[in-house]
């Protein structure tokens, strides 16, 4: 579940990190976003009570790849999804606040 589906859509691209499998050790498996729910439902976080919306995704493996073999993923499996919304170069990271200051617009 997600708790803004309005930046989100169908067919964005999508990393899984499964919890029984370290990402530092086994990475990611990626896929994309095939249906978003319509509608929201509240969920209990740390910040309270947030809508959240169910998202349906589509992986490119049902494996893990391994250097020895690929290890199926199973039903029930859980794992985080990293909805990828923007890709920037890590140098306009960088550069963005300096062009900022440079048009006048950087406000501290």
């Amino acid at each position: 579940a997600i708790s803004e589906s309005g930046s989100l859509r169908e067919g964005m691209a999508v990393k899984m990190k499964f919890d029984a499998y370290p990402f530092q050790d086994y990475g990611v498996v990626e896929g994309k976003v095939i249906k978003i729910s319509p509608t929201s439902k509240v969920t209990e976080t740390e910040q309270g009570k947030v809508p959240t919306y169910d998202l349906e995704i589509k992986l490119n493996k049902t494996c893990m790849p391994t250097p020895k073999e690929c290890i199926a993923l199973r039903p029930g499996d859980t794992a985080t999804a990293e909805v990828i919304v923007r890709q920037r170069r890590i140098m306009d990271l960088v550069l963005d606040p300096f062009k900022k200051l440079q048009q006048g617009g950087l406000e501290l």
